[in-house]
């Protein structure tokens, strides 16, 4: 029993003791980490690049808020189905967004950015998915196979009808992981010098002088 009695004695000290070294929780409002600014709304050290990510902020969250007047189209084009948006304000289009399925698994979606009626940034993804690892079982019961998303990510920026600057990145993503990379940390790639403007460009200049898509252009570049 005298045994037991200084066992709980120590005890008791022992945790009364690390309770009064442990530092206290910060209660300090406003404590918590700052958000990581996107890429595409950080600016860095080149002015030309600076000035196109400050318009494209600004188009951006007009498109957020539904600030920007829409047209919609919805097209097939044989194996392709897809969708294309106009977003302008007043008579002026400042955004333009396209989408296609190819009929496989891959998704293609372009956005481009314009000032003045001219491109000055094209952001361009294509996105392939496979079967690939173990199946998961949802909520319902039902088993749903593993899958792996591949990502390829292209950005153009443009000046006077001329792109000065293109980077790439490419990261991968599993259905059945938890530790996905975080798209925003991948670093990008310095792409060739050149200074023509991206191939997807002529459907965009197209679709805002036809205000329809022409299937035309999927058959010259497919």
């Amino acid at each position: 029993m005298r045994t037991l009695t200084c066992l709980l004695f120590c005890l008791l000290f022992s945790c009364s003791d690390r309770s009064a070294s442990a530092p206290a929780a910060s209660t300090t409002p406003g404590a918590e980490a700052p958000a990581t600014i996107p890429f595409d709304r950080k600016l860095g050290d080149d002015p030309a690049v600076n000035f196109i990510k400050t318009a494209y902020a600004r188009i951006e969250d007009a498109y957020e808020s539904n600030g920007l007047q829409r047209k919609r189209f919805a097209f097939n084009c044989g194996d392709l189905l897809g969708r294309f948006e106009l977003h302008s304000e007043g008579d002026e289009v400042v955004l333009a967004i396209g989408e296609y399925k190819d009929g496989t698994q891959r998704t293609v979606t372009d956005r481009w950015y314009f000032r003045d009626g001219e491109l000055i940034f094209q952001l361009s993804e294509n996105n392939t998915w496979q079967l690939e690892g173990p199946p998961r079982v949802d909520s319902n019961g039902n088993t749903i196979p593993g899958v792996k998303n591949t990502t390829h990510q292209y950005r153009y920026y443009v000046s006077e009808g001329k792109v000065f600057k293109s980077l790439k990145k490419k990261w991968e993503n599993y259905t059945y992981r938890t530790d996905n990379v975080d798209p925003e940390a991948v670093p990008f790639e310095e792409m060739p010098k050149t200074d023509r403007l991206p191939f997807q460009y002529t459907l965009a200049k197209s679709v805002i002088a036809a205000d329809s898509v022409n299937c035309d252009f999927f058959t010259k570049v497919e």
